[in-house]
């Protein structure tokens, strides 16, 4: 009995281990994809790019739940919020808020189960990296904010001349930015 119950421990050990292998391996490939995606490119395939992975990782981690058959009370909420948001667009003839929805609602209590989080040393070494390879897609011409203030290259002419930029998109620099100073 005791072999039994210790093995089992180590299955639902296992699961976890590779749900937080999953969500990490998507932290670095969404980092990538933010450091030379232009906003001011046609979204085209780059929309496929941005969700396929995030429902990839949501599949993962519900499978894995499910094959584990461990999970947490917050989690469970936040799965039937979902359901019931998802239920209510799509009563509603709302598809795309459905997928929205049921998708974020799904990360986030994927990530709340499995009870991940980035400790302080690898978020800093992401930022480091970052603050490198704004360097390489300023000269690169992919974005037109620079890293020091007056190094923009579209809106000087508009009183904006000081923005600086992690990332090509604004908001996804000073969203990441906050991360790193909470």
């Amino acid at each position: 009995m005791r072999f039994s119950l210790n093995r089992g421990f180590k299955n639902k050990l296992l699961i976890s281990n590779v749900f937080v292998v999953a969500y990490l391996v998507s932290i670095f490939y969404y980092w990538l994809l933010i450091n030379f995606y232009n906003p001011q490119w046609q979204i085209g395939y780059f929309y496929w790019l941005f969700t396929i992975p995030s429902a990839i990782l949501a599949l993962i981690g519900v499978g894995l739940t499910l094959a584990g058959g461990r999970i947490d009370k917050t989690s469970l909420y936040l799965f039937v919020i979902a359901i019931f948001l998802g239920a209510v667009a799509i009563s509603r003839g709302d598809f795309n808020t459905a997928k929205s929805v049921i998708f974020f609602i799904v990360i986030i209590s994927l990530v709340i189960n499995f009870n991940i989080s980035l400790n302080a040393n690898h978020l800093n070494l992401l930022f480091l990296a970052s603050l490198l390879l704004s360097v390489i897609t300023y000269y690169a011409g992919i974005k037109d904010y620079g890293f020091f203030p007056g190094q923009s290259l579209s809106s000087m002419s508009q009183g904006l001349g000081w923005r600086v930029s992690l990332f090509p998109s604004l908001p996804e620099s000073a969203f990441f930015s906050a991360v790193v100073l909470i």
